[in-house]
C-alpha cells in the first residue's frame, strides 16, 4: 500500500517511511473536492521540505436509477473514469478509474448525487447485484449551474450457470468463468 497521512486541523500532514527518490508523486483527495496531485518532487534523508497542496470544491451531478418497471433501485453502485482528451482531431481516450471506490451509491428512491467533479466528460459504470451492469459512454459535467443526468434504467440480470470439463469429461474446478 502507499503511504498516507490524513490532514490535522491546521491542514498539515506528515508522510512516513517515502523512501528517497528523486521524482515523488503526492495526491490529495477529500469528499466534495477535486483531487490534486504534484509531481516531481524530490525526496532526501532528513527533515522533509514542506510541500502545500492547493484543493478546490468541485462540481456536482445528480441523478437517479431505476428498474425496466420505473421502481427506484436502492443500493446502485455508480464509478465514474474521466475521459480525456487524447489528439488533435478531439477524440477521447479514458483517463484512470479515479477510485478503486463508488463515486456514489443510490439511496431508497434510486436517487444519488457525485461531488467534487471537475467539468467535462466522464464514464459511468453502474453495478448491483441481481442487475445486469451498464455503462454509460458519455455523462457531461457543466461548469455553471446544475448537472442532473438522465434517469438510468438497468435491467435484471439472468444467471447462466453450466460446467467447465476437460476433454474426457472431467470436472475443472478453479476455473474462472466470465461473460
Amino acid at each position: 500500500t502507499r503511504p498516507a497521512a490524513t490532514t490535522m486541523a491546521d491542514g498539515g500532514f506528515r508522510l512516513r517511511a517515502i523512501a528517497p527518490d528523486p521524482s515523488v508523486s503526492l495526491e490529495a483527495r477529500k469528499e466534495g473536492f477535486v483531487t490534486t496531485r504534484k509531481h516531481g518532487l524530490s525526496t532526501a534523508e532528513g527533515d522533509p521540505r514542506p510541500v502545500t497542496l492547493v484543493l478546490r470544491r468541485g462540481l456536482e451531478a445528480r441523478g437517479s436509477v431505476s428498474d425496466s418497471q420505473n421502481q427506484p433501485v436502492a443500493g446502485v453502485e455508480l464509478r465514474l473514469e474521466r475521459r480525456v482528451r487524447s489528439d488533435p482531431q478531439m477524440s477521447f481516450s479514458s483517463g484512470r478509474d479515479e477510485s478503486a471506490v463508488p463515486a456514489a451509491v443510490s439511496d431508497s428512491q434510486g436517487r444519488f448525487s457525485v461531488t467534487g467533479l471537475e467539468p467535462g466528460d466522464y464514464t459511468g459504470r453502474l453495478s448491483r447485484e441481481g442487475f445486469a451492469g451498464k455503462t454509460i459512454p458519455l455523462l457531461e459535467v457543466q461548469r455553471s449551474g446544475a448537472t442532473v443526468w438522465p434517469p438510468f434504467v438497468l435491467e435484471a440480470s439472468a444467471p447462466i450457470s453450466g460446467f467447465v470439463r476437460n476433454r474426457k469429461s472431467d470436472p475443472i474446478a478453479g476455473a474462472q468463468v466470465y461473460s
